[in-house]
């Protein structure tokens, strides 16, 4: 018992003091919660910086794969110079005779097949003779027409067969686009090759009831039967004419077409 003036101090305090820290079982004191510095919360604030530290690279070498997987699987595209020097070896000049031998018409023609498999507007070598095939090389030989269709202005011609084969432009299965870039390719000197650079017009506009590839690669004459190729290589179409009311629009005989005469021409071989 104690007395009337006696003062006895509340548990878990001292006199004057603050309260005193909890204290656990084995003595100690709890971490303190709450703060950032310890205890759970402080693990907590760590990690997302951690994992975010080791994201950041992984994300940026994942984008950088996705990129050059993405241009990797872009097909290649060349410019004029790599064109002519990739194309000019199956371009070839064409003089198309009469039955004494005398020069009847010029032109060009090109090879889309390794066996001899060419083509050309039907129009250069329409009532020919004979048809002779000069290469860039000046290589000679003598071309046939194999299958035609005078309305699309497009024939098939078969070359010889010779050792090795021939160099061949691979073709489009479909039409050029509009504003799709291309080149023509033709002689309008004797065995004299050059190119020129433009772009579709329509790949399929209404000219007299057929249609017809309209594009702006400066064409000149000697250049009719030569290729139209893209910007990957491949012939988007044959040189037919010039639109004579456009001035610097040129008239094309479209893939699918050409395609229809080339794959009559071999029917044709086949039986």
């Amino acid at each position: 018992m104690t007395g009337a003036g006696d003062h006895r101090p509340s548990p878990g305090r001292s006199d004057g003091a603050l309260p005193s820290e909890p204290v656990s079982e084995n003595g100690e004191a709890p971490p303190r919660r709450g703060r950032l510095g310890g205890g759970r919360f402080g693990s907590f604030g760590r990690r997302p910086a951690l994992a975010l530290a080791l994201a950041v690279p992984l994300l940026l070498a994942l984008a950088l794969v996705m990129q050059f997987d993405a241009r990797a699987n872009e097909p290649k595209k060349y410019d004029a110079g790599e064109i002519f020097r990739r194309s000019a070896g199956a371009v070839f000049y064409i003089r198309a005779l009469n039955e004494e031998g005398g020069l009847k018409a010029t032109g060009t023609g090109f090879v889309v097949g390794k066996d001899g498999t060419a083509a050309t507007a039907y129009h250069v070598v329409k009532g020919a003779a004979r048809v002779e095939a000069v290469f860039y090389d000046g290589t000679k030989v003598q071309a046939k027409v194999a299958a035609y269709d005078e309305k699309a202005d497009a024939a098939a011609l078969v070359l010889p067969s010779r050792k090795g084969g021939y160099a061949a432009l691979p073709v489009r299965e479909t039409s050029a686009g509009f504003g799709e870039k291309v080149f023509a390719i033709g002689y309008p000197m004797k065995e004299e090759a050059i190119i020129t650079e433009g772009i579709v017009n329509n790949p399929a506009a209404e000219v007299n009831g057929r249609d017809r590839m309209l594009f702006s690669a400066q064409v000149a004459s000697g250049m009719s039967g030569g290729p139209v190729i893209d910007e990957q290589g491949r012939v988007a179409g044959i040189i037919s004419g010039s639109f004579r009311t456009i001035a610097g629009i040129h008239l094309g005989v479209g893939a699918e077409e050409m395609g229809a005469v080339l794959r009559k021409a071999q029917k044709a071989a086949a039986n």
